[in-house]
């Protein structure tokens, strides 16, 4: 709903009289015009204020309604390891459409797709894009990058028990040990995957092989 008595200026009586010159088929009651149904596209107002005499005065008032560009298409969440390359792409394919986007760190690219090399852990956050038509903007779209440290270890090698154990020592608190998953490996193809009640994009190649001694 516009109020049309509100793209007026200067100093002008308020007791003049609003006609629509295009038919737009919104409803205009008073200064208050429904669009909520019209077609985008140009339409022009007379607002008319009669005097003595014959005499009046007219402002035209014309209304340029456009379409708001939508964001879609787009992952709210992108999980990236430290060192990898981010990249979304904003799917638009309208040369007409200018493009805003701003993260962590006073980031800012006016680029259509967001292209960052080598992300850090300290890059993570949100990113955000907003897209222009020239008249019109959308509404922000949000995406939460989230950039994991890589994780670093070393293994430990005991015998307990007449049993080689090769336990996964955490360099650097890179990862909790119970948020990974585990995938041994060894000779003559053997391999096992151990894994936690926790999820995650990681895998470490730990594990424990058992050695029969031959006497």
């Amino acid at each position: 709903l516009l109020n049309l008595q509100s793209y007026l200026s200067g100093t002008f009586d308020t007791n003049g009289v609003w006609t629509e010159l295009t038919n737009s088929g919104g409803a205009l009651v008073g200064a208050n015009w429904n669009a909520t149904n019209v077609a985008y596209g140009s339409y022009q107002f007379s607002y008319r204020v009669n005097g003595f005499c014959s005499n009046f005065d007219e402002a035209i008032i014309t209304i340029n309604l456009g379409q708001k560009p939508i964001i879609t298409n787009l992952d709210p969440t992108v999980q990236l390891c430290n060192g990898q390359n981010l990249s979304i792409t904003a799917n638009q394919n309208n040369s007409s459409y200018s493009y805003q986007w701003t993260g962590p760190n006073s980031f800012s690219s006016t680029l259509p797709d967001l292209e960052i090399l080598s992300m850090q852990v300290d890059q993570s956050g949100i990113y955000t894009l907003v897209i222009s038509n020239g008249s019109c903007i959308s509404d922000p779209f949000e995406v939460s990058v989230i950039v994991s440290p890589v994780p670093e270890f070393y293994i430990n090698a005991l015998c307990v028990n007449n049993y080689k154990t090769l336990q996964v020592i955490p360099l650097n608190d890179s990862f909790n040990p119970s948020h990974v998953n585990y995938i041994w490996t060894g000779p003559n193809g053997f391999i096992q995957v151990l894994i936690d009640l926790f999820k995650t994009k990681w895998r470490l190649i730990t594990g424990k092989y058992n050695i029969k001694k031959i006497k």
